[in-house]
């Protein structure tokens, strides 16, 4: 098997389980329990929605920039294109998120 499909075979499996947990935040809804009882403003719920895009955005480009070190010397990867791929994995994570945020407060609004 080529090096080269591996490694787009693992940054395209990083990509997908880090969607997964992007969408982790439009499945918790609060029960009819203590989470409910913790009135939260929705200027607090979405600066925690944010920061928790932000952390998942940040760890899978590092692991990402990670990965192409790992795979640097056997595809010739040059440290510009490890600086587009953090910060196009980081920017694409974040837009991913504020596309979904916008269409689902459209749809249910």
């Amino acid at each position: 098997m080529s090096t080269k499909i591996i490694y787009r075979t693992l940054l395209v499996l990083n990509n997908v389980i880090g969607l997964f947990f992007l969408g982790l935040i439009f499945l918790g809804t609060p029960n009819i329990n203590e989470e409910a009882l913790n009135h939260v403003s929705e200027g607090q719920a979405l600066l925690k929605q944010f920061l928790y895009v932000f952390t998942v955005s940040i760890t899978f480009s590092v692991l990402s920039l990670l990965l192409s070190f790992i795979f640097k010397r056997k595809l010739s990867l040059t440290p510009t294109y490890l600086k587009r791929l953090f910060l196009i994995q980081s920017i694409s994570f974040i837009l991913v998120y504020v596309i979904i945020y916008i269409y689902m407060s459209i749809k249910f609004s």
